[in-house]
């Protein structure tokens, strides 16, 4: 069994095991919306750093995200995560690649007590990793769009009833010119609730 089938047999555990929590006579939350920074790492199925003089595969990244609760506990869920710019160097030579993605999927909440929360999410995602090449002043560049699944969760606290401080990771998967890398973005951001 591969990562990706046990990430969403406990997502989906998750989920129903949230959706099954919720009283029917509790009132439903909200709307929400995120936002949070954080430091990506990109895994390529090859080695950047061979003959190079640098590789960055580690950049800052950023995400907004926002939700429309179903029931309690699960919401339906819209999230933009750019994964920020690797970058290689060799003399004068640069190559750089760049992704982000579009998703649209499930988030499960879980409360613990009043003030502490886990979430997993998973869905769809349209992804689209650009790659950029450079040297002697010259530069072309080329992109791809793939949709794919991606995976997150986080956990939170809340500082009020409606805003919460979160710390998370989220994954997906890049590919390009017949090669892949798989992304992953460890953020701190907040979540507030309407």
């Amino acid at each position: 069994m591969n990562k990706v089938s046990i990430a969403t047999a406990l997502l989906l555990a998750f989920a129903a095991a949230g959706a099954s929590a919720a009283p029917g006579d509790e009132e439903l939350p909200g709307p929400y919306l995120g936002a949070a920074v954080g430091v990506s790492h990109y895994k390529f199925n090859f080695d950047c750093a061979s003959g190079a003089d640098s590789c960055d595969k580690s950049p800052n990244g950023f995400k907004f995200f926002g939700g429309l609760p179903m029931t309690k506990n699960v919401a339906l869920e819209l999230q933009y995560i750019q994964y920020g710019k690797a970058e290689a160097k060799n003399g004068g030579a640069t190559l750089s690649g760049e992704g982000r993605h579009f998703g649209l999927g499930v988030a499960a909440t879980k409360n613990f007590g009043d003030r502490l929360t886990g979430t997993a999410r998973g869905g769809l995602a349209s992804n689209k990793f650009k790659i950029t090449g450079g040297f002697g002043g010259q530069s072309d560049a080329v992109s791809e769009n793939k949709v794919t699944y991606y995976l997150g969760g986080s956990f939170g606290f809340r500082v009020t009833p409606n805003l919460t401080v979160e710390g998370g990771l989220d994954m997906t998967r890049f590919e390009f010119l017949g090669t892949h890398a798989t992304a992953r973005m460890l953020s701190l951001g907040v979540r507030n609730a309407f």
